[in-house]
């Protein structure tokens, strides 16, 4: 409705599954079900993200939106999209997995919308461990996660050492608003943000906070922060289990007086108004939607699996941070998984028979997720299990698919291609001397 021109993977950003619901300014049972569809938009937004795909013309779509309070709803120019999707009318709806891959048949008419979305948070439900007995149960646990600090709350009483090895408090910055900003030095989007922040510091706007770039371990040799802002080094993650901070960037307000002014801010996009920056200005690619057939997989070339992969951050289910360096000194296999995809779930009983023939001299097997910690507490797998939330670890192996492989051999390269799908991967774990066993050399699942 502003001009913008969408793709799916810019809804899919974020990690959330995407219901793509198809209406009509002039169906009549589309309008009857708005009023759900507003209240869904925000009810769900921890897990779901309501996307309405709409005909018609501008104008009375955007009487619509605004007489409803529909947050999120695009144009297509007459049911292009509908029909790449098999939709037959209006409404109708499609779940679309974090992953990229559908996830559901198509729902026609109200009824089995309602019994389409019933059946997927009672399947998110599951894999968060929430017992549905009431009907708001799971909106609270979203809600929860999405707001898990108390704003106006005082802030944890937090010391930091610098670079130079001083101690810092919190506690000192009283008295000006002061931006915590979750940071990594081989995080893809925080090297995308960084430009614009330098140019934050270099002519900072009118009423702009105290920036206060945080890591969570020293600089290693050859690591740089190319900020001016303070640098300062969260020991032993206190700060970051404190502020809830899930990975990088992550940034949040503490006000003058030293209470808590924001909810953790995920990404450049909603940490810009931290800093007093206007939206960054939308780059219009081309529609992207694709046809029912998954897009073929992109192998990584033989120059770059002789290369050292970017050392990005995992996080543990428990919340504790591992980078790909850690697993060096040890062969390593990387499972890119999805729990609810048909071709992982066909894989699981050989992974689990593999698990059974443990061998302490045998490539550690991990399984690396996307999405948030509740939605990954369920993996049928005995291995540790670690998620990329932010895609870092994917998009650094070229990973576009599940469930796929990548070996990483001790000295922290990629060793030979990846292994895509089910055949790929039995004839990997064939193929190796020992077979694979769930036994973990670092940090505890």
């Amino acid at each position: 409705l502003h001009g913008e021109t969408m793709t799916l993977d810019s809804l899919r950003a974020g990690g959330r599954a995407v219901i793509l619901m198809f209406v009509s300014p002039s169906c009549g049972p589309c309008n009857a079900l708005m009023p759900d569809l507003a209240r869904w938009q925000i009810e769900y937004a921890g897990a779901l993200r309501f996307v309405l795909i709409s005909s018609g013309t501008l104008e009375e779509n955007r009487a619509k939106a605004q007489e409803h309070g529909i947050v999120e709803l695009l144009l297509q120019k007459s049911f292009e999209v509908g029909t790449v999707y098999g939709i037959g009318g209006t409404p109708g709806a499609v779940i679309i997995h974090p992953t990229g891959a559908i996830g559901s048949p198509v729902a026609g008419g109200a009824p089995q919308i309602r019994a389409l979305l019933d059946q997927y948070i009672e399947l998110l439900a599951a894999q968060a461990g929430i017992q549905l007995e009431d009907e708001g149960e799971f909106e609270r646990a979203l809600r929860a996660e999405a707001n898990p600090l108390d704003l106006g709350a005082s802030a944890p009483d937090l010391t930091f050492e610098d670079l130079a090895g001083e101690t810092v408090a919190l506690a000192d910055y009283r008295g000006r608003d002061t931006v915590l900003l979750f940071w990594g030095t081989d995080c893809v989007f925080c090297q995308q943000m960084e430009p614009d922040l330098r140019a934050w510091e270099e002519h900072p706007p009118a009423g702009a906070p105290e920036l206060l770039v945080i890591l969570d371990a020293p600089l290693r040799s050859g690591e740089s922060v190319n900020l001016r802002s303070r640098v300062l080094i969260d020991q032993e993650s206190a700060a970051t289990h404190a502020l809830s901070s899930s990975g990088t960037p992550t940034a949040v307000l503490v006000d003058a007086a030293g209470n808590i002014a924001s909810q953790p801010m995920i990404g450049a996009d909603d940490i810009r108004p931290l800093l007093h920056l206007p939206p960054a200005t939308p780059v219009a690619p081309a529609i992207q939607l694709l046809d029912r057939a998954p897009p073929v997989p992109v192998r990584p070339s033989s120059r770059a699996a002789a290369s050292p992969v970017a050392d990005v951050t995992l996080l543990g289910l428990r919340g504790e941070k591992l980078r790909l360096s850690n697993f060096q000194g040890r062969e390593a296999l990387l499972l890119f998984w999805n729990a609810e995809s048909d071709a992982c779930r066909r894989l699981e009983p050989a992974l689990k028979a593999w698990e059974s023939e443990s061998s302490p001299t045998a490539p550690e097997l991990v399984v690396v997720v996307s999405g948030s910690y509740a939605a990954n507490q369920v993996v049928n797998i005995g291995s540790r299990v670690l998620i990329d939330r932010d895609g870092a670890a994917a998009t650094a192996l070229g990973v576009h698919d599940t469930p796929t492989v990548i070996r990483l051999a001790a000295d922290g390269r990629i060793a030979g291609s990846p292994a895509l799908g089910g055949p790929d991967i039995l004839a990997l774990l064939g193929a190796l001397p020992q077979r694979i066993g769930a036994t973990s050399v670092s940090a505890p699942r």
